[in-house]
């Protein structure tokens, strides 16, 4: 096993970078920002997988305000990213 430094970098080969920064934290998306736009995104996917069932089939109304909850939660996505909620 190999060791690494303080700041675990390595390059492609598994060497250590030869100026030792360190490593770019990665989030994998827990970020207030990556969580309000994935559960805004969610609700808008299941409201309009009700409104394809209802009758009448596809509830086209239903259908247009899921598309709209969809683009608020980019905008709020977006919007958090700036406001510095969300990952570099």
């Amino acid at each position: 096993m190999t060791s690494t430094s303080s700041s675990g970098a390595r390059t492609a080969t598994g060497q250590h970078a030869a100026d030792d920064r360190p490593a770019k934290h990665v989030h994998h998306g827990r970020t207030p920002a990556a969580w309000a736009g994935s559960l805004i995104a969610l609700l808008a996917f299941i409201v309009g997988g009700i409104g394809f069932v209802i009758p009448p089939h596809p509830n086209w109304i239903v259908v247009i305000i899921a598309v709209v909850i969809l683009v608020i939660g980019l905008i709020a996505t977006v919007v958090l990213r700036k406001l510095g909620f969300g990952a570099d």
